[in-house]
C-alpha cells in the first residue's frame, strides 16, 4: 500500500480505522510519506505487531516522481502531495 499520510488508528463515526482495514485486507507492506501528527505511533505499533512492514519515504523528489508516474498512467483525478510544515523553534 502506498499512501501520502500514514494510516490512521482511530475510528471515525461508523467507519473502521485504516489500520483495521489494512489488517483485514492482509496487506503486508505500507510505504507512506508524512506522519500523522496526532496518531503517529499507534497504527505503526499495531501494524508492525501484526507483521506488516512499515516504511516512511522522506525524500520529496522520490515522492514527486511517484505522483507524476501515477498521474501519467492513470485515469484517476490528479493527486498532489505537499510537504508538511516544519516547526520553527
Amino acid at each position: 500500500l502506498y499512501t501520502t499520510l500514514e494510516p490512521c488508528s482511530t475510528r471515525v463515526e461508523n467507519v473502521a480505522d485504516c489500520s483495521s482495514i489494512i489488517l483485514k485486507a492482509d496487506i503486508k507492506t505500507i510505504v507512506y510519506a508524512a506522519q500523522d501528527p496526532e496518531y503517529s505511533q499507534e497504527a505503526k505499533q499495531r501494524l508492525e505487531k501484526a507483521g506488516v512492514k512499515y516504511l516512511q519515504v522522506k525524500n520529496s523528489a522520490i515522492i514527486r516522481q511517484a505522483i507524476d508516474l501515477f498521474n501519467s498512467t492513470s485515469n484517476k483525478p490528479f493527486l498532489d502531495w505537499q510537504l508538511p510544515r516544519q516547526k520553527k523553534l
